[in-house]
């Protein structure tokens, strides 16, 4: 049979003025709730959000980093915009604000992945006692670091990183490095971390702190290794694949190459040749190589030999073969860099 539930509480206004502000800011982000399309999003961004966004690059400036920075830049419209300043609002601000209880702000904000009442989790699983874990680093009199590590959404899908389980192995595993980024003894790292899903993201919030109060300091090339530690692991299927590829590649230039080579030297016999110019310098190499004693390898030869034949290589890349080659090869090396 058919039924409709409606219960109708009051709060009477007034008195209840906060609560009413904090009732009405619960029904619109709690978890769960389906949010709606704003019809102004696609509209290009406001003078006010443009200046605000240029306020917080000031302020923060390693969040030009982050995903929806990205897609700001790429989309400047309003809703790309607020998108951005939430997030950075999220990562920077609340956490600042709410640093005495910053463990349980991401282990229950909208998003975070729970198990049960709480999305808490460090290297044993679900923290058990979440309380404890609070006091633990409320009352920690050295540095806490709150890093945050974002994916794109369709990222985390394809390569395994849409659940916690899958980042807690993955945060596991990099426990080393991590310490060895922060400047902290491995054994002195204490961790925890929550995962949260957003539309066009994921991300883990982190909080990194030492056993030893005076122990643990952070540089930006701590940061680069941070990142190059994630982002090694999190990418290594799709980097071997694309080294296998690059590999392929090298060998068809080398092929190539060789080929033009090979060709260059039988048309010198024949008095054939019709580039003025590699004639010259393959002529001057033969003869320099006859003064040169031991191995006749690119890597041992004087610094003029290495010229020449920097200059028979770029002559040689000229060919149409040898540049198809080159050009995938470079390709690929630029897909490895990404």
């Amino acid at each position: 049979m058919a039924r409709i539930v409606l219960i109708s509480p009051y709060l009477k206004g007034g008195q209840n003025a906060a609560k009413l502000a904090q009732r009405t800011r619960y029904v619109a982000t709690r978890p769960g709730v389906e949010l709606l399309a704003d019809e102004r999003s696609t509209l290009p961004t406001t003078k006010k959000q443009q200046d605000f966004i240029a306020r917080l690059l000031k302020s923060f400036p390693s969040c030009w980093e982050l995903i929806e920075y990205e897609e700001y830049l790429d989309h400047p419209t309003q809703g790309s915009a607020s998108a951005f300043i939430q997030q950075v609002r999220e990562d920077y601000m609340e956490a600042q604000d709410q640093k005495e209880n910053f463990i349980d702000y991401i282990s229950h904000r909208p998003g975070v992945q729970k198990d049960g009442e709480h999305g808490l989790w460090d290297a044993h699983g679900k923290v058990q006692n979440l309380a404890r874990a609070v006091r633990e680093v409320a009352e920690h009199t050295g540095n806490v670091w709150t890093p945050v590590i974002a994916l794109r959404r369709e990222d985390a899908q394809r390569l395994g990183y849409d659940s916690a389980e899958n980042w807690r192995a993955l945060v596991n595993a990099s426990v080393c490095d991590i310490a060895q980024a922060y400047k902290i003894q491995p054994d002195n790292l204490r961790w925890y971390a929550a995962f949260h899903r957003k539309p066009n993201q994921v991300h883990i919030h982190m909080i990194l702190f030492s056993a030893d109060p005076k122990e643990g300091y952070l540089t930006k090339e701590g940061i680069r290794e941070m990142k190059s530690v994630f982002a090694r692991r999190i990418y290594h299927a799709d980097r071997m694949h694309i080294y296998q590829k690059k590999d392929i590649a090298r060998q068809e230039l080398q092929m190539q190459t060789r080929k033009a080579m090979v060709e260059c030297i039988a048309r010198l016999e024949q008095g054939s040749m019709d580039n003025p110019r590699l004639e010259q310098l393959t002529e001057e190499l033969a003869e320099r190589l006859l003064t040169v004693k031991g191995r006749k390898v690119y890597g041992y030869l004087p610094p003029r030999v290495k010229a020449i034949v920097d200059a028979i290589v770029e002559e040689l890349a000229k060919d149409e073969r040898v540049s198809a080659a080159y050009e995938t090869w470079q390709t690929l090396y630029e897909q490895v860099c990404l």
